[in-house]
């Protein structure tokens, strides 16, 4: 999931101390860039490209340095569009598909991007990092204002290393009461705040001011039409086919909901049998266990039907109450979904066999 890191002051102790609070995040390396403005690290989990070739931060010219996390679905296309106009590329990484699309359109390029991300660009020339956060919101990126100045991460715990004030926002508390999460910029701590989706900012470090913010949200459009199923459908499965990217085998949470069931058979159609994973859990009564487990009987006979290699992981009572304090600590920012435990465990047999990618399904409801 890689992580990035930065604050305008050079302080080699600190950006370390913030990639050690977020090696969880980057197996695969770590780097750190710094000047007499700003200082910069990233943690590493490369996807599409050998980790030597995917070292970050990215130097994308001597006044320009990339740091990023995240996927670029429609990086290919973009790379085919980038080259016409002159550019070429030492790497099938989006990350220099990113950075080159960066140096050449200026910060707007975010607005073509298809994926998800957490992003920081630096430019020297005039004096400027920006930040931006992809429109869904699945990469998270924080930030802070110590002094005026500007420090940020894709980790609380790592921004927090900086010895910023820990007092409680009673506001973004009330949210989490009643909403069962924080909306907005605010966290819980006051003195951190966070990009919200799709909103890219651009920090001047000299004047020490936000000079200019957009979103890449898209606009709703003022009249609605009905989709025919088949648009639907092709609009699924181009999105599947998309997330076919880079050199690390798939896992698919497969719940046996319409979602899950949907992504399988289309990743099917593409040749693709990922390895699929089912939480079950024991109950103490018969007739309960079946009501519980319903979805993963589904889920089992989904996998033998489309012949994938499925792990039907056991829940039980005990590493289910161990894994709460350890959900906190990996959270950052508590949310209100008792299931929370069942997929760090899940998650956790996922990186036992080596799975680093995984697809899931979001808005079986909607469907």
């Amino acid at each position: 999931m890689c992580g990035i890191h930065g604050f305008t002051w050079t302080n080699q102790k600190q950006i370390d101390e913030m990639l050690r609070l977020s090696e969880k995040r980057g197996p695969d390396g770590e780097g750190t860039y710094a000047d007499t403005e700003i200082s910069l690290g990233h943690n590493l989990l490369a996807i599409t490209e050998n980790p030597e070739a995917s070292q970050q931060p990215w130097t994308a010219s001597d006044n320009h340095i990339l740091c990023y996390n995240g996927e670029i679905y429609n990086y290919k296309e973009l790379k085919n569009d980038l080259e016409k106009q002159g550019n070429s590329f030492e790497t099938d990484s989006d990350t220099e598909v990113l950075a080159k699309g960066l140096l050449t359109h200026g910060i707007d390029f975010i607005k073509k991007l298809d994926g998800m991300y957490a992003i920081a660009w630096y430019n020297k020339e005039n004096g400027t990092v920006s930040l931006a956060r992809d429109n869904a919101g699945v990469k998270p990126l924080y930030y802070s204002r110590p002094n005026g100045k500007l420090a940020f991460s894709s980790s609380i715990k790592s921004l927090l290393s900086l010895g910023l004030e820990r007092t409680l926002d009673k506001t973004a508390f009330g949210m989490y009461r009643w909403l069962g999460y924080v909306a907005g910029p605010k966290t819980l701590i006051s003195s951190v705040k966070k990009l919200v989706p799709g909103e890219c900012i651009t920090y001047n470090i000299e004047t020490r001011q936000v000079v200019s913010s957009f979103s890449t949200q898209p606009k709703m459009e003022s009249s609605q039409r009905e989709f025919e199923p088949s648009e639907f459908r092709d609009e699924v499965s181009d999105t599947v086919r998309r997330c076919l990217m880079g050199r690390r085998p798939i896992g698919l949470f497969l719940s046996g909901g319409l979602d899950s069931s949907m992504i399988l058979h289309e990743l099917a159609q593409y040749d693709n049998k990922p390895r699929t994973f089912t939480t079950r859990f024991t109950c103490d009564k018969q007739d309960s266990n079946d009501r519980f487990n319903s979805d993963a009987d589904i889920a089992q006979k989904l996998s033998e039907e489309y012949g994938t290699e499925h792990t039907d992981f056991l829940v039980t009572l005990d590493n289910f109450l161990d894994s709460i304090e350890p959900c906190i600590e990996a959270l950052e920012e508590p949310r209100f979904n008792k299931n929370t435990p069942a997929y760090y465990l899940m998650n956790q047999e996922l990186a036992r066999q080596g799975i680093v990618v995984t697809l899931s399904g979001d808005g079986g409801d909607e469907i």
